[in-house]
């Protein structure tokens, strides 16, 4: 009696094994599919940023909150309401509205996750920053005039292409003109209907609009191929 149980119980072991090894065999990239999951959720990406009333820009990476300083003062700027920032797609970049170091001129800085790094994209002088968004290719677009009510113009920054760049850049430094021109461009609003006063993405344009933030009667609107 006792050898058909142990019988058994061999044969048992071994249909169980057999049944195991079935099962991984149906999937054999099941578990290296798992893996590159997980990898792919511990990657760091930014999936908030928000200007906060201290004139602070606060940014959340993996559930993780990061702040970055601003040279605004905030007794003197309601941040909260009036400065813009844009988070790409990528999750890689954050851009955001600042004053340069004298406080005076105005700039546009770029956060790099990879570097772990604030860049001063640009600096727009007496101009004034309206609004920016990244395009689905990670491109920057900078909405700005000539005060509040003055000329106004859209400036594109290439900011993939650029970042390869960024590595080269020393410690507490900025870009220099010479590296940004090559991935800077120019369009002037001559031809809008008016004062913008945001952008505003649809599926295939950029879209210009007023205080009114109408995007079925735009200011100005451009194909997104075409940038």
């Amino acid at each position: 009696m006792s050898r058909s149980f142990f019988l058994i119980g061999i044969f048992l072991i071994v249909v169980a094994g057999g049944l195991l090894f079935l099962q991984q065999n149906d999937n054999p990239e099941g578990n290296q599919s798992d893996q590159t999951t997980n990898l792919a959720l511990s990657e760091p990406k930014i999936t908030q940023v928000a200007m906060l009333a201290d004139c602070t820009v606060q940014l959340t990476i993996n559930g993780n909150m990061k702040t970055l300083p601003t040279a605004f003062d905030p007794a003197i700027a309601k941040c909260e309401k009036y400065t813009v920032s844009s988070l790409s797609p990528s999750g890689n970049y954050v851009a955001f509205e600042d004053l340069s170091s004298s406080g005076i001129d105005a700039v546009v800085s770029l956060y790099e996750l990879s570097n772990d790094r604030v860049y001063t994209l640009d600096d727009f002088g007496t101009e004034s920053v309206l609004d920016m968004v990244f395009l689905p290719s990670n491109r920057l677009l900078v909405l700005y005039s000539q005060g509040i009510s003055g000329k106004q113009s859209l400036r594109l920054y290439d900011v993939p292409s650029l970042e390869p760049l960024l590595v080269d850049v020393p410690p507490e430094g900025d870009l220099s003109t010479e590296t940004l021109n090559p991935f800077v461009f120019e369009r002037d609003l001559d031809d809008a209907k008016g004062i913008a006063k945001a952008i505003r993405l649809t599926d295939t344009s950029v879209v210009l609009v007023d205080e009114f933030d109408d995007i079925t009667n735009p200011l100005f609107e451009i194909s997104l191929s075409e940038l």
